[in-house]
């Protein structure tokens, strides 16, 4: 690691566009793929624990600790 002072600067842009995406301290949740869509047919036989229900937990997750640095 250098020992130059870091220089985060160039990350305000995305504590912005995080602090708009919150609304009454929430984030609004990626909605879920159509139930007449390929992608819900596909992951019908996943069970409980679709693809796409874990991409969209990890968008709100990562909104969150994104939100959390910018403080």
């Amino acid at each position: 690691m250098s020992t130059q002072d870091f220089d985060g600067t160039y990350l305000i842009p995305l504590f912005v566009l995080v602090e708009k995406l919150r609304v009454d301290g929430t984030y609004q949740p990626l909605p879920a793929p159509a139930p007449s869509s390929s992608l819900a047919a596909e992951e019908a036989p996943l069970g409980p624990w679709p693809a796409t229900h874990l991409i969209r937990t990890s968008y709100g997750a990562g909104l969150a600790h994104i939100d959390a640095c910018g403080v």
